[in-house]
């Protein structure tokens, strides 16, 4: 499988898949630092800078992006789809001229008091994908020190399905719904999160003062790849069962 990063940052989505095997073919980002970080630890994928411009990106098996927070931040102006740094739009027509099999977004909670996670869903869907139920997940959640609520969203090509249904059992009528996310003993989503020894660390700070605003924001608005990690793995898996999801623990 094969993975394109959207508004890559420090690289926190690449660093994931690549602890799950994946290789990343390309990444979109706008901000020199980042842009630099992100080729020191992956030299072989190709860089494109602005999103709003970037088209005609080769083929990927997954799509990932946390587009920019700052219009769903509850801390910030609330100005959601009217903020000029408002970038759904942009990641949605990659995703409909690359058609990957999946789609990974992240953004924070606010984005659902706003409606914006209902938008994503429903051109997701409009798109013919299907998205899984929307997952809160702290940091807390996989040991950080911090809560750090985010909302993931995962979403899968209706046309890979429709395939893998019918090779599967070619007299299927292939009935679209949508898979329930496993619960635990308390009725809440969760993901299975395992212990791992000598996971690699995320990138550290260069040694000086140069650059330090720009690093502090670059890791400010980066995600934690412990937890993209286990989407990806858990991506893999299916992938590689070549089954349908239909509930239980990933």
């Amino acid at each position: 499988m094969t993975h394109g990063a959207l508004f890559n940052g420090i690289a926190g989505f690449p660093l994931a898949a690549a602890w799950a095997g994946i290789p990343t073919s390309w990444t979109v980002e706008i901000d020199e630092f980042c842009n630099k970080q992100s080729k020191r630890h992956f030299p072989d994928a190709i860089q494109f800078t602005d999103i709003r411009t970037a088209s005609n990106l080769p083929y990927v098996d997954i799509i990932s992006g946390g587009d920019p927070c700052q219009p769903h931040s509850v801390s910030g102006k609330k100005k959601g789809e009217a903020d000029i740094r408002y970038l759904w739009p942009e990641m949605y027509c990659i995703v409909k001229e690359t058609r990957p099999n999946w789609v990974i977004n992240e953004n924070v909670t606010g984005s659902i008091l706003n409606g914006v996670l209902d938008t994503k869903i429903s051109n997701l869907e409009d798109a013919n994908y299907t998205c899984w139920p929307p997952l809160i997940i702290p940091a807390s959640a996989i040991g950080a020190f911090h809560q750090r609520k985010r909302v993931w969203l995962i979403a899968y090509s209706n046309a890979q399905r429709r395939k893998r249904v019918l090779h599967n059992n070619p007299r299927s009528s292939i009935e679209e719904t949508r898979p329930e996310y496993p619960l635990d003993s308390q009725g809440n989503a969760f993901l299975q999160f395992e212990e791992r020894v000598g996971q690699p660390a995320v990138f550290g700070f260069p040694h000086g003062i140069s650059d330090a605003v720009a690093q502090l924001a670059a890791y400010g608005n980066a995600i934690d790849p412990r937890i993209a990690y286990e989407i990806f793995k858990a991506i893999m898996q299916l992938e590689k069962s070549g089954e349908e999801y239909t509930g239980g623990r990933l």
